[in-house]
């Protein structure tokens, strides 16, 4: 099973890259600044399993299609959510599952926005601390907050009767976060896809 990180910078691929193998794992990195053909063999070994884990920039994000790659780990955030979607769909390639994990702090709460949105429109339930994160962002609360509002007259935001654009439908996502409960009694890891 091989794993996928993706790192904002060149630098810090090469940093996380030796930092992860001096902790004895099994690691390439690659990036722009790499020659055609050290790219070439990083990308052979990877493909062979002769190396489980590829640090890489967004070079790695579009093209790659690598079937035994089960986890992508988005290290450092991607500079928007069309990137985010190419890196997410390094994994699960050709019907198969795989997992994505996002890693993200606090100063990105704009993000975390985007993140919720994409989350909910691909109908994936949101983990409570990334909606937290998102609602920091002014932009983000003051458009959740205009929305919930919606369905009725004025601006051409109503449907009739009171109805909104989802047509009565019940998102879990939008419901406030006290009201979501785990379906489970063992924590299972987030997919922040």
């Amino acid at each position: 099973m091989n794993v996928i990180i993706f790192v904002g910078r060149k630098d810090a691929v090469d940093l996380l890259s030796t930092n992860l193998q001096k902790s004895n794992f099994d690691c390439t990195a690659l990036h722009g600044d790499l020659q055609q053909y050290e790219r070439e063999k990083v990308l052979r070994d990877f493909k062979a399993n002769k190396v489980k884990v590829l640090v890489s920039t967004d070079v790695a994000a579009r093209g790659l299609d690598i079937k035994t790659v089960k986890n992508v780990i988005n290290y450092d955030i991607a500079r928007d959510i069309d990137s985010h979607t190419h890196r997410v769909g390094r994994t699960g390639r050709a019907g198969e599952k795989g997992t994505a994990y996002t890693l993200i702090t606090q100063k990105e709460d704009r993000f975390a926005g985007e993140l919720v949105r994409h989350l909910e429109t691909s109908g994936q339930v949101v983990p409570p601390e990334l909606l937290n994160l998102a609602l920091k962002n002014s932009r983000f609360k003051d458009a959740r907050s205009n929305t919930r509002g919606r369905g009725g007259r004025g601006r051409g935001g109503g449907r009739g009767r009171g109805r909104s654009r989802d047509h009565g439908k019940v998102n879990p996502n939008k419901e406030p976060i006290q009201f979501q409960r785990a379906t489970t009694s063992q924590p299972k890891p987030s997919r922040w896809q």
